[in-house]
């Protein structure tokens, strides 16, 4: 189980530690000076590490932790659906091609739009909850780990993401911080009569 969690470590690790600023811009030089080049970079690395660390997890599932049900099996499938589905959703916020390093960035105003009315941050809560549902389809103790790992970078992950926002769209991100939570979106709260 140990070559699971270092691997995983290692694809969260790195998928972070390239987005800090320092660090890009010692590296933005060898792409060229263009942050289109980097973010391919970047983004095929990322393909490359977590192709990895599931290859891991699969040849190394650990035990059994227990024997699964049709309830568990179908809430389980129920939540992967849902997360899948939302991080879909999540993704139309975004203009692909410069996401993935395929375009030169443009400016893009604060979207607060789609599901970003509900949750800042709506591919780290599909990740969590396809993560944690998968969890009731697949009971090993390495993907238990995969689970408890994944969750500590998201709320590493948001906050540094958090950072880099509010440099990039200053007063504008505060504020939509104050309205919109991170990660889980707010119960409406019922109205008095």
């Amino acid at each position: 189980m140990h070559i699971v969690v270092w691997s995983w470590i290692l694809f969260y690790g790195l998928h972070s530690l390239l987005l800090w600023p320092r660090l890009q811009a010692f590296l933005l030089p060898i792409f060229s000076g263009k942050p289109r080049y980097f973010r391919l970079f970047y983004n095929l690395l990322s393909l490359l590490l977590l192709t990895l660390a599931v290859a891991m997890l699969w040849r190394n599932p650990g035990e059994r932790l227990w024997s699964r049900t049709s309830w568990t099996m179908l809430l389980g499938a129920m939540g992967v659906l849902f997360g899948g589905w939302m991080g879909k959703r999540a993704f139309r916020s975004y203009h692909l091609p410069v996401f993935l390093g395929l375009r030169e960035e443009i400016q893009m105003p604060l979207n607060i739009q789609g599901m970003n009315r509900y949750v800042r941050h709506p591919l780290y809560t599909a990740s969590l909850i396809l993560f944690w549902s998968a969890l009731l389809v697949w009971p090993t103790a390495s993907f238990l780990a995969v689970c408890i790992i994944t969750s500590l970078y998201v709320f590493i992950g948001y906050r540094l993401e958090e950072n880099r926002l509010i440099r990039h769209y200053g007063e504008a991100y505060s504020s939509y911080q104050q309205q919109v939570p991170a990660l889980f979106p707010r119960l409406r709260q019922s109205v008095d009569h």
